[in-house]
């Protein structure tokens, strides 16, 4: 006689009720590239041109660091009866928090600059090419917006508040003070650019 088998001695194991493990990927911090273009007001005597480039490390999704470079020219700035041509150059390191990141992002920043200020004066008795150390503090907030890939656009406002006003004295051969032009007390930027962002 045939031996009965009592069901589910023979069975192989079920895995259906087992949930499937997917792997969890470790994400690292996101990484961005910005550079942006504008006007750059009161940084210099008159309203210039200016390019803003930075890279940002998020860590957290509300937090950024930010390292940059701010560059501005004014050409032919009238002075008395020359001109002096004044350029700003400045290294730049910010704290921002954030929104969460998705296809629009607003941020705050807050942070400081150091550099030099470069005039060069013609048309004076006495020209004279000048480098003055230029230190300020920032404060800005920035809008991006993602396009396609890894590409949006970004468009900021950054305020600076120098910590000791430059100024620009032109004298005789003789020492004479014949013209002054003292920077204002604050600066603000205006940029928009492109940005790319890597995960």
């Amino acid at each position: 006689p045939a031996k009965q088998v009592a069901a589910g001695e023979t069975d192989l194991p079920s895995f259906a009720d087992e949930a499937p493990r997917t792997p969890t990927p470790r994400r690292g911090p996101a990484l961005a590239l910005t550079l942006a273009a504008g006007g750059v007001a009161w940084v210099t005597p008159r309203l210039s041109g200016g390019a803003v480039l930075s890279f940002d490390i998020r860590p957290l999704d509300h937090f950024d660091l930010r390292f940059g470079a701010l560059v501005t020219h004014l050409p032919n700035f009238a002075l008395d009866v020359g001109a002096v041509d004044v350029s700003v150059a400045l290294g730049r390191f910010d704290l921002c928090w954030g929104t969460q990141p998705r296809r629009v992002r607003a941020r705050l920043c807050a942070g400081a600059a150091g550099g030099a200020t470069v005039s060069v004066a013609d048309g004076f008795t006495n020209n004279f090419r000048r480098t003055t150390p230029y230190v300020a503090g920032l404060v800005g907030a920035d809008l991006s917006v993602r396009l396609i890939g890894p590409l949006a656009l970004e468009l900021r406002v950054d305020g600076v508040l120098p910590f000791q006003r430059t100024v620009l004295d032109v004298r005789s051969t003789s020492g004479q003070l014949l013209a002054r032009e003292r920077f204002a007390p604050a600066g603000l930027v205006v940029g928009v650019g492109p940005r790319f962002e890597f995960r």
